[in-house]
């Protein structure tokens, strides 16, 4: 299952501290811990997670899944920048 978190924007309109308000409007769906668990869940065999790390750490749960990620060693960072 690949899962994207399909936002992104350039590093300088990301706020250091965002509102709920501005979370709402540019990381969509995964502020909503409900349909996260759901998108996560549905993964059977494998999943992928695409998206602009630097963008979605603004939320907690996808900073969780990171970390968990890093520490089972489940997270491709060549790709990462």
């Amino acid at each position: 299952m690949i899962f994207s978190t399909v936002r992104s924007l350039p590093d300088y309109k990301i706020e250091k501290n965002p509102t709920l308000g501005w979370c709402k409007h540019n990381l969509g769906f995964i502020t909503d811990r409900n349909q996260v668990n759901v998108a996560l869940t549905r993964a059977r065999k494998g999943l992928i997670i695409v998206g602009k790390l630097f963008l979605s750490a603004k939320n907690f749960v996808i900073v969780l899944l990171y970390e968990w990620c890093l520490g089972v060693r489940h997270v491709s960072t060549d790709l990462l920048s």
